[in-house]
This record gives structure tokens, sequence and C-alpha cells, in this order.
């Protein structure tokens, strides 16, 4: 009872735009407007122990509302732009300390030595991710059949893997073969290519690009074959990626303004690509 209280009381905080980008479990990019309770997303690990790394987990949305909030509008050093409530919280690494993240506000991402909500800030925010778009064409078409036919989603088991993933695709040198290949380079996509038994003719294909690249392709081409087995591994796709950072260049301080507030399961998710903590 006393829990229930407390949860019927607690104050709603840390919001984002209606137009804030969200990354769904299935590899979609929609805007939190249009997220609902019960839809599962990509989140990661709330917390973690001491030399830990944080894992990619499902996560199922249990709230989504309305709000209006004191709110900022954050411009990132690699041209996105993000409008969150003061309080929203984001995942930040820790200066002088390479492996060390904290959760830290919008409005405490503003350097006070730079005067009201300045032009330099202090603090860099995760972004695990790189935003990607479906795309409706012959060629990504071609991909997805080849793909459902040829393809595999496999974990790897290497100590360094992290627990991620490898998609490849294997045919012999022939016609379709070399139109995969032309498709795959079209679209921006790097890979390596091996010979499966020497002298043989079979080639495979590997993507590169780490766990960023493998989840651009699926949500990119959706083969629905191996995003039915991504499914299946959707609570270890890997840790996230810490290295990737992106730094609060500018912030414009809006007043009260209409948010979507969110709480999901794993009390995380991804907006807009960047490491973000749930709103309530």
């Amino acid at each position: 009872k006393v829990k229930a209280d407390w949860e019927k009381e607690f104050r709603v905080t840390e919001c984002v735009a209606p137009s804030t980008r969200i990354l769904t479990s299935d590899l979609r990019w929609i805007p939190a407007s249009d997220v609902k309770v019960g839809d599962n997303l990509l989140g990661f690990d709330e917390h973690v122990q001491k030399g830990s790394n944080r894992k990619i987990r499902s996560s199922k949305v249990e709230i989504a509302s309305r709000v209006i909030k004191r709110s900022f509008r954050l411009t990132l050093s690699d041209g996105t732009v993000v409008t969150c409530s003061d309080d929203h919280l984001w995942l930040v690494a820790v200066p002088g300390c390479l492996t060390r993240r904290e959760w830290m506000s919008a409005q405490d991402l503003i350097d006070p030595n730079q005067g009201q909500y300045g032009e330099k800030i202090s603090r860099v925010i995760l972004k695990p991710f790189e935003l990607w778009d479906g795309i409706d064409s012959a060629g990504v078409g071609y991909l997805a059949a080849a793909y459902d036919g040829e393809g595999s989603v496999s974990r790897l088991k290497s100590e360094r893997s992290n627990g991620s993933f490898a998609i490849r695709f294997s045919q012999k040198h022939n016609a379709m073969l070399d139109r995969v290949i032309f498709e795959l380079t079209k679209l921006d996509f790097e890979f390596g290519s091996s010979e499966v038994v020497k002298g043989r003719g079979c080639f495979t294909l590997t993507l590169n690009g780490g766990q960023q690249e493998n989840l651009r392709f699926l949500g990119t081409i959706r083969p629905s074959r191996l995003l039915s087995k991504l499914s299946n591994i959707s609570d270890n796709l890997g840790s996230l990626n810490v290295k990737r950072g992106v730094s609060v260049v500018h912030a414009e301080l809006l007043g009260d303004v209409e948010l979507v507030s969110l709480q999901t399961s794993t009390r995380t998710f991804f907006a807009e690509g960047l490491a973000s903590h749930n709103c309530y």
C-alpha cells in the first residue's frame, strides 16, 4: 500500500518532445508521440556494478502520457537537435575517467562558467546509434529477399564480442552474389568476403561496422526471417557502445512546452540515438 501511494503521488519528470525519435525492438525509429503502452522498445541497463558493461535489452512501455514542462532545446556537436524537460536524464561521460558513466539532467549539462545557457557545455552525452530510415526501393527488396533466403544472424562467441552478433550472406560466385555486392555498396554497407571452402567458388559476405551497422542493416533492409531471429536474442544484443558521444554546443530555454513522458521496464530507451533515462 505504501508503494502504491508513493507511485500515485510521484511527480512526472524527465520528458521529451513528441517528435523525438525512439528506437523500437524491431529496429524502427518512431516519434515519441506514436509510442503506446505495451510497445516494445530497445533499452539498456540503467545501472551496472563497477567494472561491468551495460547491455542492450528489450524494454516494454509501461506508461505513455503528455505533460507540460519547462524545457530546453539542445543542439549537439554532430548536428542532432533534441528538446527535453530541464530535468530529463542523459547518460554522460565523466570527465577524466575513460570508463565511468553517470546520469545527468539536461539543465546540469550546462556549464555555469559560460553564463546563462551559454554556448559551451562541459559534458558529453553517449550516442550509441545513428538513426536510419526504412527504404522502399527495388534494390532494398532484392537484398531483403536474398538475405531471407541465404543470410544468417549468429551471436559471436569470442571473449571480446561482448555478446554481439554477425550478419552473413553465402552464395556461389554468380549473378546473385554480384547483385548483392552491388546493392550493399550502393547503400554504403561495408563487408568482408571469404571463400567458404578454398577452390569451391562459394563465398560468405560478413557485414563490417559492428553493432551499429548490423542494426542499421536490419532496420533499413528489414529481411523478415532475420528480424524474427533477432527477436530471439533481443535481450542481449551486446554491450552499449560507450565510446561514441556528442557534446552539447548550444542550449535554448523554451519555457513550458508539451512533452511526452514514457516509462519503460528497463527505465531506459534510445532517443535520437542518445542514451536516455525513462521519464518517471
